[in-house]
């Protein structure tokens, strides 16, 4: 129940943050940008535009070990916050979309209650826009272990319950 709670916390705080995005006009960039930045802190305590700056293994070093529904739902709401980033920053938005793949991939990874339609259609539409040049060792890795845990989980749900002897 906490585990899920939590989630649902960061999805909604998320979801308020980009309702707010959507509120600015398109041309008021600056807004924008410190919109993400804002939301960042609040629900990670972290800044989106500092991490563009680190190296890939230090952003995902950021985002692994502790509570891992706690990693995973900061790790889901970083990775659209980089997403959303990128549209309003040219000059960073490779680099930005790769660290919200690699941390996208880590949150499906960890947490199975991520699998929804939706956020593996997020993974596939993030996955297009990244090119092939920006896919380090790293990012392939992480993509590996989120197709893996993907995978797994579905395996446990065609399983269905354990029958009782």
């Amino acid at each position: 129940m906490i585990r899920k709670g939590y989630l649902e916390q960061q999805i909604e705080g998320l979801a308020v943050a980009m309702a707010r995005l959507l509120g600015l006009e398109a041309t008021d960039r600056a807004g924008a940008l410190g919109e993400i930045e804002l939301a960042g802190r609040d629900l990670t305590g972290l800044n989106p535009d500092s991490l563009i700056a680190l190296s890939d293994d230090s952003v995902l070093t950021m985002f692994t070990g502790g509570d891992r529904t706690r990693t995973a739902g900061n790790s889901y709401v970083m990775a659209r916050l980089l997403t959303e980033r990128a549209s309003h920053d040219q000059p960073n938005a490779r680099r930005a979309r790769r660290k919200a793949l690699i941390l996208l991939a880590e949150a499906l990874a960890q947490e199975s209650s991520l699998h929804t339609p939706e956020i593996l259609g997020q993974l596939a539409s993030l996955m297009k826009s990244v090119p092939q040049a920006d896919w380090t060792p790293l990012l392939v890795a992480q993509l590996t272990r989120a197709r893996e845990a993907i995978a797994a989980a579905e395996a446990d749900r065609d399983a269905g319950p354990p029958k009782a002897p």
